[in-house]
């Protein structure tokens, strides 16, 4: 007999976001602009492009309020973390989030180092399905044609399609991703579907980016 709690439809949660972003981070008001990122090494680049003001809210936020825009450097890797960090920023004062990460390709003409924008997200992790009882969610489609114009405006390739988001680095088997590249899923990740998952159940506008890493 399993002892793990059936969640009720009608039950309310024990802290909600906006009481959790009091608690530790009391005060704190962010840009409605966001960028999370799960690429550390992009930080110095960025901060090299404008005037930035830190601070620390579960991980390096970095605003630069002349702009409305601030950028995340994600903490941690995987859905759990992503979906923490993404709530917060949202009980913030966040209204538009870009995820921008690393995927691994499952299709021979998506290389490293391409850029790929995802239309629909997968949800084969355990986060997502708590915040969507669809086995898919998508981005804001007008903040999708945002990044859209904005790559071919500076002239860079990008592919764009369906993604992959799981749980396990090492559980992905040979049978799962040739059944993932017979549906056309063109990347893999650990947090883009939980990002778009918590801003569509909050009512925010959120779209992924990846670089494909292998």
């Amino acid at each position: 007999m399993s002892i793990l709690f059936t969640k009720q439809a009608k039950s309310a949660p024990l802290i909600t976001p906006k009481a959790y972003a009091a608690a530790v981070a009391r005060g704190v008001k962010l840009p409605s602009r966001a960028v999370v990122c799960a690429l550390p090494m992009l930080t110095k680049y960025v901060l090299s492009q404008g005037h930035y003001t830190h601070r620390f809210v579960l991980g390096d936020i970095y605003c630069d309020a002349q702009n409305d825009f601030c950028f995340v450097s994600l903490a941690a890797c995987g859905a759990p973390s992503a979906a923490l960090q993404t709530e917060l920023l949202l009980a913030l004062g966040v209204k538009k989030c870009i995820f921008l990460g690393t995927a691994g390709s499952l299709q021979e003409e998506v290389l490293p180092g391409d850029i790929v924008l995802c239309t629909h997200a997968l949800c084969g992790d355990g986060t997502s399905r708590r915040y969507s009882k669809k086995e898919i969610v998508t981005p804001d489609q007008a903040l999708l044609r945002e990044l859209e114009k904005a790559l071919k405006k500076a002239r860079v390739a990008f592919h764009e399609g369906r993604h992959w988001t799981t749980d396990i680095l090492f559980d992905e088997t040979k049978a799962a991703v040739q059944h993932y590249q017979k549906h056309a899923v063109l990347t893999v990740d650990m947090e883009a579907s939980a990002v778009l998952a918590v801003c569509r159940k909050r009512r925010a506008r959120g779209a992924a980016a990846f670089v494909v890493s292998d």
